[in-house]
């Protein structure tokens, strides 16, 4: 596996010298270098290196690295010995790998992403048309449902946060930068979209508007995914801010990662706990059979992400992002189209008898629903 290192510096140095590591090898050269930094002298750090290479100012170094057995981390730093401050007027650092433009110059746990938002860009266009149409629909019939309304924001915030993302990945393609900003927003609108489905499924696993009218318990709903928007809020801080660079962390490795796991486990029994008193008194056996597939797609989607999570635990470093990202993507797409599904136009008619116009989340008094009673869940 050969690597380039393309590297020109503008100092007045005389002696700067520009040092490659790798990291997470054998000798841990990385490791050992960054943990004593503070404690070696120069010249002991600037002997464990892979790569060792004197500055001519102005002058590109360009540096070939061959990886013998795999890909590892690379991390670059610059040392002078002579000096306690470095001086620099200027400096154009490009790193490239092998593989043509798909991948050169993608990190090597990265390549392959790009590619995975493109395919999800196409097909999150195909499922807005198809959910379109389906609106469209239901207007027609007058049953555009409040359920469906909520299930339309998540889409929506979805798709347009796969389309920050890949922009993103395919300007990076272009120029190895990107557009870091579209990148945060994507990310941050995802989180959002999450939480969006979340109270969706807690909001069906308590029969609303399909075998009751009252939601009751509203207070912890809505405290509930207030934890949830403050998790996920440190989660996006903390990899925004707080994460190491020098570090090989990915998002869900960090304790926000954790807590979100962990909540997202707690959330998924009382999802369960919910549906279970729903199944109870409802009496219809189509809404039963309704609740019962219900049940176990999004028992499923709830707990993948925790499962997700624990599987990266054993993959190498340099798959887990890219591993994690591309079945997170495919968990996401697959739960809207179970909800598509689920709540296709002509299985509406059947699960829900409310109108458009008769339907609010937050008050008390709804349109009465002819099946099922009102009971508190």
């Amino acid at each position: 596996y050969q690597r380039r290192v393309r590297v020109t510096i503008s100092t007045p140095s005389k002696t700067l010298r520009f040092l490659v590591y790798l990291g997470d090898t054998p000798g841990k050269t990385w490791e050992s270098a960054y943990a004593q930094r503070e404690r070696l002298t120069c010249e002991e750090l600037v002997n464990i290196n892979t790569g060792n290479f004197l500055v001519e100012s102005g002058k590109e170094l360009v540096a070939n690295i061959t990886q013998e057995s795999r890909a590892y981390f690379w991390y670059m730093a610059l040392a002078d010995c002579e000096t306690k401050m470095i001086s620099i007027d200027s400096y154009t650092l490009h790193l490239t790998n092998p593989g043509g433009e798909w991948y050169q110059e993608f990190s090597y746990d990265e390549q392959g992403v790009a590619q995975y938002y493109l395919f999800f860009l196409v097909a999150y266009i195909l499922l807005v048309v198809v959910h379109l149409w389906t609106i469209w629909t239901l207007v027609q019939m007058d049953s555009w449902h409040p359920i469906v309304r909520i299930l339309t924001v998540s889409i929506g915030l979805q798709f347009f946060a796969t389309i920050c993302e890949t922009i993103h990945y395919m300007v990076y393609l272009r120029d190895g930068v990107g557009q870091n900003g579209l990148k945060g927003l994507g990310e941050l609108i995802t989180m959002a979209a999450q939480l969006i489905l979340m109270f969706l499924c807690i909001l069906v696993s308590k029969g609303w508007t399909i075998t009751t009218n009252v939601l009751t318990n509203k207070k912890p709903l809505l405290l509930t995914m207030g934890i949830f928007f403050l998790a996920y809020l440190a989660l996006f801080i903390w990899d925004l801010v707080a994460r190491d660079p020098a570090s090989t962390l990915y998002l869900y490795d960090s304790i926000p990662g954790i807590i979100v796991c962990v909540l997202r486990a707690i959330l998924t029994g009382w999802f369960l706990f919910c549906l279970r008193i729903t199944l109870g008194i409802e009496a219809v056996p189509d809404k039963k059979r309704f609740y019962f597939i219900f049940g176990f797609c999004f028992t499923v989607w709830f707990l993948l992400l925790p499962g997700i999570v624990i599987f990266a635990l054993v993959l190498q470093p340099w798959y887990r992002f890219r591993t994690v990202r591309g079945m997170l993507l495919a968990a996401d797409f697959l739960a809207y189209i179970a909800y598509m599904i689920l709540f296709w136009p002509t299985r509406v008619v059947s699960y829900f008898n409310i109108k458009t116009g008769g339907v609010g989340l937050l008050s008390e008094e709804y349109t009465p629903n002819t099946y099922g009673t009102d009971q508190n869940l």
